[in-house]
């Protein structure tokens, strides 16, 4: 009985370990797409002159 408790311990450590791995790329990959995304900023201009 203890060996079918430690296996399932082991196995759901290993879940939540592929979970969380899986999240933190999932996590990266929307950081490196989101300046890609369409979205853009207008580009800041020069407004010294105009006082």
């Amino acid at each position: 009985m203890a060996a079918v408790a430690a296996a399932s311990a082991a196995m759901t450590g290993l879940a939540a370990a592929w979970f969380y791995r899986k999240t933190l790329a999932r996590m990266r990959e929307a950081a490196e797409e989101a300046p890609r995304s369409g979205f853009s900023q207008p580009a800041e201009t020069d407004d010294s002159d105009e006082l």
